[in-house]
């Protein structure tokens, strides 16, 4: 990753950092779709650098990389942003600075649902009692992501709304494997600065 652009959010009494947030976030989801390249793999990341998992914030900075000016040059021409001009400043495009050794990645969490509810699922589809299911689960906790911060955004398929919650890891090592269409990843890192 050699290139980034910073999106600060500018929230106002009218609209708030929450509200601003999942419509930059739709935009940018929106975009990265059509990103990906022949390998359906999309060279756009998400950083943001205010993220705080104490305080439950992604905070008010997102910040775009890739390894190509071009890529971001294209992404940016493609003014979805522009209705969205006066509640958010976006720098030019930027290199990133030389002698970064920290990484970090920001990848997406899902819930398996509730323990019951999986103990349900399998004494259905393996043909077994609940207790006999629920022995498998023993030692077992549910998955809780109230603590993770989280974008609330709207389904383009199903129109449903839904939390996407993400969680941050450090790293010193950079990987690219690629990110999603939210430009997240489990496996890619990002310069951290």
């Amino acid at each position: 990753m050699h290139f980034y652009i910073n999106i600060t959010l500018l929230p106002s009494s009218e609209v708030n950092e929450n509200f601003l947030l999942s419509k930059v976030f739709a935009c940018l989801h929106t975009e990265l779709v059509n990103a990906k390249n022949i390998n359906d793999k999309i060279n756009i990341g998400l950083s943001f650098p205010e993220y705080s998992e104490e305080e439950c914030k992604l905070g008010l900075k997102v910040r775009i990389f890739s390894p190509h000016r071009e890529e971001l040059e294209k992404l940016i021409s493609q003014r979805l942003l522009s209705r969205l001009s006066d509640y958010l400043h976006m720098t030019r495009i930027r290199e990133v600075p030389s002698g970064v050794t920290e990484y970090v990645r920001f990848k997406r969490v899902q819930s398996k649902s509730s323990k019951f509810r999986r103990v349900r699922r399998k004494a259905r589809k393996a043909s077994i009692s609940f207790e006999e299911a629920l022995d498998s689960y023993q030692g077992q906790d549910d998955v809780m992501l109230s603590g993770f911060p989280f974008i609330k955004m709207k389904s383009a398929s199903s129109n449903q709304d839904f939390l996407l919650f993400v969680r941050r890891e450090t790293s010193k090592e950079l990987i690219d494997k690629g990110f999603n269409s939210y430009g997240l990843s489990s496996e890619s890192t990002l310069p951290m600065f």
